[in-house]
C-alpha cells in the first residue's frame, strides 16, 4: 500500500495512501459542489468552454456529458476547459478552489495532495504549527483516525530544529540526488558511464545537506508549508471554480436561477 512520508534526519512517520486518495477526492468533491454542474449551468452553456483537445470534446452531444465531466474533474489532470484562450486543468482548478474557500485543515489536504511527492517541507520552527492543524483536523473529523496522523503529530512535536520533508512512496524518497542537483562522478569501472551509486555512498548528513539546499533553492515551486504563505499559495494562474463561473457568466453562459 502507498504512503505519504514525513522525513527528518532523525526519523520519519507515514500516512496511509488511502488517506491521500481521500484527500484528493475531498478537494475535487468540494470543487464539484461549488461548480454545481447539475444545477448552475445549463448543458449548452458549458459546452463552448470544453477544450477541443480534451477527450470529452467528441462526446459533447452525449446526454451523459455532465456525468462524464464530473468523473474527469475527479480523476483527470488534463485541461478540460478553455477560457479566454487559456487551458484550465481540473487538478489546479480544484486545488485553488480548496485553497480559496477551505479551512486550514482543507488547505493542508490540498497542499499535501499537490506537493507531497515533490517534497513539500516544514522548517523546524513550524513543526508544532503544522501538527496543530493536523490535530484540529482529527478533532473535527475531517482527517480520519488510524491513518497515521496521530503518530505524525507526535513525530512533528519531537523537536523544533530539524526540517521535515514529505515524499510519496511511488515516487522518489528523500533525500535524493535529483533534488540535490548532485553532480554524479564518472564511474571508475566504466569510464563512459556516471557512477549513480556515488550518491548512496555519501554520509547521511551530507545527503541531507545537499538535498535541503537544492529543495530550498527551488522557490518557484512554493514547497515550504509555512504560516506566512498559508493563505496565499495558488497553483498555475490561480483560477478557482468561483472565478471560473463568474467569467463564464460574463461571456454569456446561461445559468439556472
Amino acid at each position: 500500500m502507498s504512503r505519504i512520508y514525513f522525513h527528518s534526519i532523525n526519523g520519519e512517520s507515514e500516512i496511509l495512501g488511502c488517506e491521500r486518495a481521500y484527500m484528493g477526492c475531498f478537494v475535487s468533491d468540494l470543487t464539484q459542489g461549488i461548480m454545481d454542474l447539475d444545477g448552475y449551468f445549463t448543458l449548452d452553456a458549458i459546452k463552448p468552454f470544453l477544450n477541443p483537445e480534451h477527450y470529452l470534446y467528441k462526446h459533447r452531444d452525449n446526454p451523459n456529458l455532465i456525468k462524464m465531466m464530473k468523473t474527469s474533474i475527479n480523476v483527470d489532470s488534463e485541461a478540460l476547459f478553455i477560457l479566454d484562450g487559456k487551458e484550465i486543468d481540473s487538478f489546479r482548478l480544484s486545488l485553488n478552489t480548496a485553497l480559496t474557500v477551505g479551512s486550514d485543515v482543507v488547505k493542508l489536504m490540498a497542499r499535501l495532495h499537490a506537493q507531497c511527492e515533490i517534497h513539500g517541507y516544514i522548517e523546524g520552527k513550524n513543526r508544532k504549527w503544522f501538527s496543530d492543524i493536523i490535530e484540529r483536523g482529527l478533532e473535527e473529523g475531517v482527517l480520519r483516525k488510524e491513518m497515521g496522523w496521530e503518530e505524525t503529530i507526535t513525530f512533528l512535536r519531537e523537536d523544533d530544529i530539524n526540517e521535515v520533508v514529505t515524499s510519496y512512496s511511488v515516487c522518489e524518497g528523500f533525500p535524493n540526488g535529483e533534488v540535490a542537483n548532485y553532480d554524479y562522478p564518472v564511474s571508475k569501472e566504466y569510464p563512459d558511464e556516471l557512477d549513480y551509486d556515488a550518491w548512496y555512498e555519501l554520509p547521511e548528513e551530507k545527503q541531507w545537506e545537499l538535498a535541503l539546499k537544492g529543495l530550498k533553492e527551488n522557490e518557484k515551486m512554493l514547497l515550504e508549508f509555512t504560516p506566512e504563505n498559508w493563505n496565499d499559495v495558488r497553483f498555475g494562474d490561480g483560477m478557482n471554480v468561483i472565478e471560473f463561473k463568474r467569467r463564464c457568466e460574463k461571456k454569456g453562459a446561461k445559468i439556472r436561477i
